[in-house]
């Protein structure tokens, strides 16, 4: 943790995501990272702000009622952040975030962080993650539909239906709500998606994530629905069969994801900052209803991301094989 870039990303977060001034209480949630933890905790005193650890303990599971044990914990802060050096048990995930709502903090998840993210992605300022999004939902908007193809053999065409709203997500929570760093994304529920899709950088299912690049999966989409499919790896195809019989839902686009944190320029092999990289990442079944208006939902989910994907908005690029357009990131320096 020696790269001054470590410091500028944890005091950007503690700052400019979370908020922190003088005088709040601010929990430290923890899972495995012991070193994390007292970096955060200077940055937070370095605010003017106190303190209050609590040790998750490394469980790998949470019993009942743990949701309410956390909340406890959280009770008279104004902010919190859950601090894991490496992927936490989903289970942690749920439990912290229900006590979030509970305790109306405005919360942080950090999980699966290193000192290359925080030097790197986590430095992203959300005023300028506010105003590439920005751009992305007035060009879309504009358009009406999205273009997606690459070299590889993605085509898909995708109309965004009137109404429905894309969401621009900073990684700035409000009280009683979650958000997760590194940020910088726009995600909507699109009316129509069909065409194909080349999933060759990667699978995340269940919380599990497969690399994709040596044996990806092509998926054929029709009205929104994954109607085939094929792969060369065996085991992945055994995952997606289970997948899909989970959930009637399971099938259906979900949402798009449109990353915009303009720190993410190539893959580092950390997959809370590689689901940045430019593009746009197709995400099956949960379709985050109460926010994107979706008709429907799903109670799974399977993210599929490509590799050099461009992106166009009726005649506009927004990515050019995996690197964000000039006229998108006018004026945002990615060496700030």
């Amino acid at each position: 943790m020696k790269d001054p870039g470590v410091d500028r990303g944890i005091d950007n977060i503690i700052r400019n995501y979370l908020r922190v001034v003088a005088g709040e209480r601010v929990a430290v949630l923890h899972w495995k990272a012991p070193e994390l933890v007292t970096l955060f905790d200077d940055a937070i005193v370095r605010q003017g702000a106190a303190t209050v650890r609590v040790d998750l303990g490394g469980r790998g599971s949470i019993p009942p009622g743990s949701s309410a044990t956390i909340g406890g914990q959280l009770r008279g802060c104004a902010a919190s952040l859950l601090v894991a050096a490496q992927e936490c048990p989903m289970s942690l995930s749920y439990a912290t975030r229900e006590a979030v709502r509970s305790a109306g903090t405005r919360h942080l998840h950090l999980a699966g962080l290193d000192s290359r993210v925080l030097a790197q992605s986590a430095r992203a300022e959300p005023a300028l993650l506010e105003l590439i999004g920005t751009r992305v939902v007035d060009m879309i908007s504009a358009a009406g539909s999205v273009t997606v193809t690459s070299e590889s053999g993605t085509s898909l065409e995708v109309r965004c239906g009137k109404g429905a709203p894309l969401i621009i997500s900073t990684g700035c929570p409000t009280a009683g709500n979650s958000e997760n760093i590194p940020a910088g994304f726009v995600y909507w529920n699109p009316s129509d998606v069909r065409g194909t899709f080349i999933a060759d950088r990667g699978l995340a299912l269940s919380g599990v994530r497969i690399a994709t690049r040596r044996a990806p999966i092509k998926l054929v989409i029709e009205a929104s629905r994954v109607r085939e499919y094929d792969c060369s790896d065996a085991e992945t195809c055994a995952k997606l069969d289970e997948y899909f019989l989970s959930h009637a839902n399971a099938a259906r686009v979900g949402t798009l994801v449109f990353p915009t944190n303009y720190l993410v320029r190539s893959e580092i092999g950390v997959h809370a900052q590689d689901e940045l990289a430019p593009g746009l990442n197709v995400n099956l079944g949960f379709s985050h209803s109460a926010v994107t208006r979706a008709a429907w939902d799903a109670p799974v989910q399977a993210r599929l991301l490509a590799r050099k994907l461009s992106v166009r908005a009726g005649d506009r690029a927004l990515v050019e094989a995996g690197r964000h357009a000039d006229a998108l990131v006018e004026g945002v320096s990615p060496f700030r």
